[in-house]
C-alpha cells in the first residue's frame, strides 16, 4: 500500500490554498524493484512496435526537456483515472513508475488534436478565434478523458516578427480571458516575447551560493565541489542549449556566477584569478559549456541516439562532385528566407 502526502508545488505558494498541493506517493522499497522491472518490459515493448508518439518526449531513452516541444503535460499521469486509461491499456498497473508510462498511449491521441498544419494566422480576430477554437478542442478532449485544463494556469506568449507592430491579442477559455504576458514558464525555462532569454538568464543560483556559503567552512574542498556541481552547475547546464547565439554580454550574469562558485570551493576571497581555478576544476567556462552543447546535440542528431523529430532537421551536405570538403561531414544550413 502507499502512503500519499501532499506537498507544495512551490515553496512561495499559499499553504492555505488546496490546489496549490500536489500529492506524493511513498511506496515500498520491493515495489519500486518489480515497477522498475515491468517499466523496462513495457519500454521495450513500445519501442519494438513502434507505438510512441514521436513527439512525446517525456519518459524515453534519448530524450529530455532540453529536446521537449512545448506541448507538455508534465503532471497528466497525477490526475488521469485510472479508468481512462484502462480504455488504452488493458492491464492496470498500480505504481509511481508505471502509470506516467501507462498515460502514453492515452496522450498519444492528443497530436491530432494539437498538432494542426497548415496554419496561417494574419489578423488578431483570425488568430485570437483559432487559438480559442483550438484550446477548446483540447478542453473537450481532456474533460472527455477526466482531467482539466486550468485557465487560470493556462499562459499566452506571443513572439512577434521583426520589425513586427504591438500585438494586442486576448484568447477566450471557458469564459475567462487569457492576455499576453511578456514571459512565460516552460519546463524550467523562463521564456521571453523576443526571445533575447534575459528573464532566463536573471534567474540565477545566487540563493543557492549564499546557503553553501553558510555551511562553507564546515566543508572540505572535494565536500564543497561535489555539493556545488550538484546544485549549482547543474543549474547553469540546463537547456543552455537554448542561450547559442546570444551575445557575450547576455550570458555575463552566467559567467559571474560560476566564476564565485570556483572561489567558494577553493575558499578565496571575492576578487581571486578564476582562470586557474576553472582550469583546476575542468570547468569549461559558460559560453564554452553553451558551444558543447549545441555542438554534441548536432553529434547525436546526425550519428547517435536523439529524438526523431531533431533527427528531421539535420541534413548531411552532399556535394555535386568529389572535393575535399566531401569528408568533412558538413550539414546543410536551413534556410533564414522568409515565406
Amino acid at each position: 500500500k502507499a502512503r500519499g502526502i501532499p506537498i507544495l508545488k512551490k515553496p512561495a505558494l499559499d499553504p492555505s490554498d488546496i490546489s496549490n498541493y500536489r500529492p506524493v506517493s511513498l511506496l515500498s522499497f520491493l515495489s519500486k524493484i518489480l515497477e522498475r522491472v515491468f517499466c523496462n518490459q513495457l519500454s521495450d515493448y513500445l519501442m519494438q512496435n513502434n507505438l510512441h508518439d514521436p513527439n512525446q518526449s517525456g519518459f524515453k531513452a534519448a530524450h529530455s526537456t532540453e529536446t521537449a516541444l512545448l506541448l507538455d503535460q508534465p503532471n497528466c499521469h497525477r490526475s488521469s483515472s485510472s479508468s481512462t486509461c484502462l480504455q488504452h491499456w488493458h492491464s492496470k498497473p498500480q505504481a509511481s513508475l508505471v502509470h506516467p508510462q501507462e498515460s502514453w498511449n492515452l496522450w498519444n491521441s492528443m497530436g491530432m488534436v494539437c498538432f494542426l498544419p497548415g496554419w496561417s494566422l494574419i489578423s488578431d480576430t483570425t488568430a485570437s478565434a483559432r487559438i480559442s477554437a483550438c484550446l477548446v478542442d483540447i478542453s473537450s478532449w481532456m474533460t472527455a478523458h477526466q482531467l482539466k485544463l486550468n485557465p487560470s494556469k493556462t499562459e499566452l506568449l506571443i513572439i512577434p516578427g521583426d520589425p513586427s507592430p504591438a500585438q494586442d491579442l486576448a484568447i477566450s477559455l471557458n469564459n475567462s480571458m487569457i492576455s499576453p504576458s511578456a514571459t512565460a514558464h516552460n519546463l524550467g525555462v523562463t521564456m521571453d516575447n523576443q526571445i533575447s532569454f534575459s528573464s532566463h538568464v536573471t534567474r540565477s543560483c545566487r540563493f543557492l551560493l549564499y546557503n553553501i556559503r553558510r555551511i562553507r567552512p564546515f566543508l572540505s574542498t572535494q565536500a564543497t565541489q561535489v555539493l556545488v556541481q550538484s546544485l549549482v552547475i547543474s543549474r547553469l547546464d540546463y537547456c543552455n542549449s537554448l542561450l547559442a547565439g546570444l551575445p557575450l554580454n547576455a550570458i555575463r550574469p552566467l559567467q559571474m556566477i560560476q566564476n564565485a562558485t570556483a572561489r567558494l570551493v577553493f575558499n578565496l576571497p571575492k576578487f581571486s584569478h578564476t582562470t586557474p581555478l576553472l582550469r583546476s576544476l575542468h570547468w569549461l567556462p559558460v559560453a564554452a559549456r553553451i558551444r558543447f552543447k549545441t555542438l554534441m546535440l548536432a553529434y547525436k542528431a546526425k550519428n547517435g541516439p536523439a529524438p526523431s523529430y531533431l533527427k528531421a532537421l539535420v541534413t548531411p551536405r552532399t556535394a555535386p562532385r568529389s572535393l575535399r570538403s566531401t569528408s568533412t561531414a558538413r550539414l546543410v544550413p536551413p534556410s533564414l528566407r522568409e515565406k
